[in-house]
């Protein structure tokens, strides 16, 4: 985990550190296009490295983010499935998320079967046979088991949110390109506009500098 971790740190400051050579073979890309790809991209080829960076880090803390939440995820959920396997004696191989939310809510396969039965939901219930059988040796380790199960699904959701953060990073980077290019195009165009009290009108006057 740890490893993996700095792998994408490192590759995210590799990927910076290559940003100017990127640009020279890139010219012909506009900056908002650049932002797109990586978010501060065309802020630098604009030189605006201030605000270059302050997209880098907002990347970096967003991967972290989000790398954080799915490995925390994924812990609590391969703990939660060993301690299912050794406390509601059941096979853990071949089961879809929608079986480790049952288990949390019911003792055994057997008092999940007749609710279901007698709700007449008769499409939903397992087969009663070793691969998906269990029994809770006690309600506490089930209680114990079902806040796990709900602690990794939360953490689970907040990395897609993460996810969602990166595509909000990288839109919001682009359209503060594409801004900061058009600033620079119309560098040595103003526009003045001016009220008249006596006449009541506005003038506007538009300066070229050369």
């Amino acid at each position: 985990m740890f490893f993996k971790k700095n792998k994408i740190i490192l590759l995210f400051a590799l990927k910076i550190s290559l940003l100017p050579c990127q640009d020279s073979t890139a010219s012909g890309i506009s900056p908002g296009v650049k932002s797109l790809i990586f978010p501060g991209w065309g802020q630098a080829s604009l030189l605006q490295k201030k605000r270059a960076k302050i997209f880098y880090y907002s990347e970096a803390s967003i991967l972290l983010f989000f790398l954080y939440s799915k490995t925390y995820s994924n812990i609590l959920r391969k703990n939660y499935i060993a301690f299912a396997a050794n406390h509601a004696n059941l096979n853990p191989l071949g089961k879809n998320h929608d079986y480790w939310v049952d288990i949390g809510n019911f003792s055994s396969i057997s008092s999940y079967n007749e609710e279901y039965l007698r709700n007449r939901r008769n499409d939903d219930l397992y087969p009663d046979n070793e691969m998906w059988y269990w029994s809770w040796d006690s309600e506490s380790n089930q209680k114990f088991f079902e806040n796990k199960r709900i602690k990794s699904d939360q953490y689970s959701l907040i990395a897609k949110f993460g996810i969602g953060f990166l595509v909000l990073n990288h839109v919001l980077s682009m359209i503060d390109a594409f801004y900061l290019d058009k600033l620079k195009k119309n560098e040595n165009l103003s526009l003045d506009v001016t009220y008249n009290d006596f006449l009541k009108t506005h003038s506007y006057r538009l300066k070229i500098n050369f």
